[in-house]
């Protein structure tokens, strides 16, 4: 028997509800969710493939760790097209992190901007559609703060400026940009139906007031929130159905999952309208409709040691900061399942425009032209289950860097520097065995 496996069939057998709990759901769950999700599922008839100036783009980064707790970072950025031309972007950071989770978290942001850079460039290539490995809507709402790690403080702020300037370039030469996510853990769509359902089962219109409150708050005071509601029910002014609604809302299932459970047949969920109206510095509220000056304030606050450090550069990077977040373009959301049995895609798409479109809540009423061409292109990128997107998945694999890719830039490193890098030792033991 493999070493420890005796130990994992003791917990295997002990915790056989808790894993069923995400790998199944109960006949009752999934009879409540397919008659709630059936209603905003769309069939793809007439959505026609097409394949017309596109790049996907992907990024990845790894490290070197230096004895004495230095790191050099490496992070590559690409954009692809179907005819093999190529964007892309290397950078390189050596600094000292202090904190694990801070460090990680640039990791991730600067992979991020970097893709931002190459889909500019792609643009600047002619491209119509780009195609970007993640949600849009989520880069929107990063919490800014003060990153720990000397030399890039404000870095925060340089990827909402570097982000924005994507987003305007793209709106000014009408590219769309569509962030595509295979394993989105985002619970948008169901809060929504969930929602719309409470709306409709309301008895008075009184009801839908004080159920509106409690559903905002819902994520701040769940369990505060559900007490409430177990009283409202009690007195007959709610029944069990909608606590049955609230309970779905807080609970932690995403809406892939669902999805995936359902088996629903090849198409895509309602679009709903996302706009950014309000974003987090640290703990502190920015709502995006107060006079820039209120704003900036508030950003200047945030990032003292920035401030004080750049100077006039700050304040110049601020004042671009809060413009390009009060100018974010709204976002459409939707999922799509390409084939039965296949997991669902969630596909974001920036709006080109601030026009008004017909809704019912948050959902729309009628599927914008941006919707359809976004899924017949990824129709024709399709290769079934094991190939959701053959473009993103070539990004993927091109841009991904390998023990021997860092050995290489190791390499190349001493011999530009005439340095010899003395490893951690953690490292050591995969550099010089």
């Amino acid at each position: 028997m493999p070493y420890f496996a005796d130990l994992l069939l003791q917990e295997l057998r002990s915790k056989r509800e808790e894993v069923f709990r995400i790998l199944k759901a109960s006949e009752l769950f999934l009879k409540k969710y397919r008659e709630l999700f059936s209603r905003r599922w769309l069939q793809l008839d007439g959505i026609e493939e097409s394949l017309e100036n596109v790049y996907a783009v992907d990024s990845s980064n790894d490290e070197v760790a230096l004895s004495g707790g230095g790191v050099i970072l490496f992070t590559r950025s690409l954009a692809l097209a179907p005819n093999g031309c190529e964007v892309r972007r290397l950078r390189l950071d050596a600094f000292y992190p202090k904190r694990v989770h801070m460090y990680e978290e640039y990791r991730r942001l600067i992979r991020e901007y970097m893709e931002h850079e190459a889909a500019l460039k792609a643009i600047e290539e002619g491209a119509k559609y780009v195609l970007i490995d993640g949600s849009l809507y989520g880069r929107m709402l990063h919490v800014l703060y003060e990153l720990d790690i000397e030399g890039r403080e404000s870095f925060m702020l340089e990827y909402v400026r570097k982000y924005g300037e994507l987003l305007s370039e793209a709106r000014s030469k009408g590219v769309i940009l569509v962030g595509v996510s295979k394993d989105s853990r985002s619970t948008l769509f169901k809060e929504e139906v969930l929602w719309r359902e409470v709306v409709s089962h309301a008895l008075k219109r009184e009801d839908i007031n004080i159920l509106g409150e409690l559903w905002g708050e819902l994520q701040t005071n769940p369990r505060k929130t559900m007490e409430k509601l177990r009283r409202m029910v009690k007195e007959g002014s709610v029944d069990d159905y909608v606590y049955w609604l609230f309970e779905e809302a807080r609970s932690a299932v995403p809406d892939s999952k669902i999805i995936s459970l359902l088996s629903l047949e090849p198409g895509f969920s309602t679009p709903l309208h996302l706009r950014v109206d309000r974003v987090y510095i640290g703990t502190i509220l920015l709502i995006l409709s107060e006079d820039e000056g209120t704003l900036l304030q508030k950003l200047v606050g945030s990032f003292q040691k920035s401030a004080d450090k750049q100077g006039c550069e700050f304040e110049t990077l601020a004042v671009e900061v809060v413009r390009n977040l009060k100018k974010y373009p709204s976002v459409v959301t939707f999922y799509t399942v390409l084939e039965k049995g296949d997991d669902p895609i969630r596909v974001d798409i920036a709006l080109s425009d601030s026009k008004a479109l017909p809704a019912d809540g948050r959902f729309l009423s009628e599927v914008p032209e941006e919707v359809h061409g976004a899924l017949g292109l990824l129709r024709s990128l399709y290769a079934g289950v094991r190939g959701y997107n053959v473009l993103l998945l070539e990004a993927d694999r091109k841009v991904k860097m390998s023990v021997e890719t860092i050995k290489t830039y190791t390499e190349m490193l001493t011999r530009e520097y005439g340095e010899l890098l003395f490893h951690s030792r953690g490292e050591r033991r995969v550099f010089y065995p």
